[in-house]
């Protein structure tokens, strides 16, 4: 966090130049969560695929092996973890900028009264 600090008060730096470092450094952290998600949504939709498939598909070897696969995605959905602790999705982003945005009301207020 102090690297943040040191950017914005850097003298030589225009406001636009700090803000898109910022704005990088934000994309960065929250690309995990996006990309996780997005995995997510691919396999919601193999499933899909599978589930159509298993409808018409008039081969019982095929329609077993489509059974299994279906069996594996819901016994083994995907969760992108860190440590075994906690997921990574994109309402773990939208978690941290809640907190940004609070803290930085607070710090605003407390500025604001102890002036």
């Amino acid at each position: 966090m102090s690297r943040v600090f040191e950017i914005v008060k850097s003298p030589d730096r225009s406001a636009l130049v700090n803000i898109l470092l910022i704005g990088k450094g934000v994309v960065l952290r929250s690309m995990p969560g996006i990309l996780a998600d997005m995995t997510s949504r691919e396999i919601d939709k193999m499933k899909d695929i599978i589930g159509k498939n298993m409808l018409f598909c008039e081969d019982d070897d095929v329609k077993d092996l489509l059974k299994d696969i279906h069996l594996f995605f819901e016994h083994q959905p995907f969760e992108y973890t860190v440590w075994r602790l906690f997921s990574v999705n994109t309402s773990m982003n939208v978690v941290a900028f809640k907190m940004v945005v609070s803290y930085t009301l607070a710090m605003i207020q407390f500025a604001h009264f102890f002036g």
